[in-house]
This record gives structure tokens, C-alpha cells and sequence, in this order.
């Protein structure tokens, strides 16, 4: 990758097709701004790579990745391109959380009805997801602020051991796990709600 000090001019001197990307690392902890291009041979791409002072470039030829020293030109396989793309929205940011619902809350009928299955006695849950802590987002309930009605008013405290052990996830895949986890719990005899 070129930085992106790498001014649009230089690059639309070449003749050469552009775009702003961003690489980053596997654990989403390192990003650097660059430029994907075409248009230009191995050795012009090298020659650039030297020009902006790069210990490397990335080279990408039918869907092969390949890093390419900028001293030397030794190239090494790193993979498959189009398993490397990540979008924004792949970013694990987002976390499963769970709190522990007063069981006044089976008085309620809409709950009552979302939960045939519930084994008497067992506690009643609300699982959700957030891109913030489980703390802040339960408070936020609490406060009215982009609130589950149910938590508001029957919110007690958070269930940590029911998600500690989830990870971060994308958006999609924790909106997938937020399901699964309601229903997961639904099958052990807990009454739950999940939007």
C-alpha cells in the first residue's frame, strides 16, 4: 500500500485507476490509510513504494495477495485477496449482554405469551446487544434513553454470567447471536425477551 500522502496528482499523472482504502490489522487494533490502484506494472508500483520510503507493497494479481519487498522485490503468497476484505460494518465492535428481569415481570402478557415454555421458578432475562458496555447500556434502559420498556420497568441487574465468556462481534453477527443466545436460553426453561 502507498500512504496517503501519496497525493492524487501523482497518481492521476500515471494514468492509473484509484481508490481510498484503508488496511488493517487481523485484530481490527492497526489501520493505515492508502490507495488501492491499477494500471501499473510490478515496477512501477515499486519504484512508488520506494518513493514514499515503504518497506513493502501489497500486490494483488487475479485473487492472489502477495507482499512485495520494496528493497530487493522478494515477493511473498500472503492468501487470498478477496478473504481479506473487511468493511466498516465487519468491525467487531458490538457485544452480547443479558439482565436479569424481576419476575413480576411474567404479569405481564405480552412476556408471558413470548415464553409457553418457562419452568417455574427459573429467572426471567432480556438479551441484547450493543456497540457500548453492558454497564452503560443497561443504565440507559434504566434512564429511558433508547429503552426496552420491560427493562425500564422490571430491570434489576446485569446477568454477566449468562454472556462474559461472548466475545466482540460484527453487527451481523451479533444481532445473528443475540437470536440464538433468547432462544438458547428459552430451551433451558428461562423466560426471556429479545427484540
Amino acid at each position: 500500500m502507498i500512504p496517503e500522502v501519496l497525493s492524487n496528482e501523482v497518481l492521476n499523472y500515471r494514468w492509473c485507476w484509484k481508490i481510498r482504502i484503508k488496511g488493517i490489522s487481523p485484530d481490527w487494533k492497526h489501520g493505515e490509510k492508502s490507495f488501492a490502484f491499477t494500471g501499473l506494472n510490478r515496477s512501477e508500483v515499486l519504484e512508488l513504494g520506494r518513493e514514499y520510503q515503504q518497506s513493502a507493497v501489497f500486490h494483488v494479481k487475479g485473487d492472489v495477495l502477495s507482499v512485495v519487498a520494496c528493497d530487493g522485490g522478494r515477493e511473498d503468497m500472503a492468501g487470498c485477496f478477496r478473504e481479506r476484505i473487511r468493511r466498516s460494518q465487519d468491525r467487531p465492535a458490538y457485544r452480547i449482554y443479558v439482565i436479569r428481569l424481576d419476575p413480576a415481570v411474567l404479569q405481564v402478557k405480552r412476556f408471558k405469551n413470548a415464553n409457553p415454555n418457562h419452568t417455574a421458578g427459573k429467572p426471567c432475562y432480556y438479551v441484547g446487544m450493543t456497540s457500548c458496555s453492558a454497564e452503560e447500556r443497561f443504565n440507559q434502559h434504566k434512564r429511558g434513553y433508547k429503552k426496552c420498556k420491560l427493562v425500564q420497568l422490571y430491570g434489576l441487574e446485569l446477568a454477566t454470567e449468562k454472556f462474559a465468556d461472548i466475545s466482540l462481534l460484527s453487527r451481523k453477527d451479533a444481532e445473528a447471536l443475540e437470536r440464538s443466545h433468547a432462544d438458547d436460553l428459552r430451551r433451558q426453561g428461562y423466560a426471556v425477551w429479545q427484540k
